[in-house]
């Protein structure tokens, strides 16, 4: 990662505090671009810093410039979001999963039912 600014690796690192502070002590440009055309909207989006992003859009940081792939601030925080809950879906399905096994072989039983249902 080159060309990053203090901001850009303030919201890389998901530090929202201090993002807050460039941007209203150094008032540092919100929108500045790296050497990948990214901002740091685009950092703090990619790694799930909702704080920081939050913080960002509090400062009228630009959801609609695109980095050197196309992605927007919009687009990749859309794509976190649904990046999260694929994962915790996953997640959820490997527990319900294992319980299932668990309850039919007899393991752990505490009722009469060994069917495995989502409720």
């Amino acid at each position: 990662m080159q060309g990053l600014t203090a901001l850009h690796m303030a919201a890389h690192q998901g530090h929202s505090v201090i993002v807050n502070q460039l941007c209203r002590v150094a008032r540092v440009q919100v929108d500045a671009l790296d050497n990948a055309g990214c901002t740091p909207l685009h950092h703090a989006t990619a790694l799930g810093h909702d704080g920081v992003v939050m913080e960002l859009w509090s400062k009228s940081a630009n959801v609609d410039l695109a980095d050197a792939n196309g992605w927007t601030g919009s687009c990749a925080t859309l794509w976190s979001l649904l990046v999260e809950h694929l994962v915790i879906g996953a997640k959820v399905g490997l527990v319900w999963l294992q319980l299932c096994t668990v309850t039919q072989s007899g393991v752990g039983q505490t009722s009469s039912s060994s069917n495995c249902e989502l409720v």
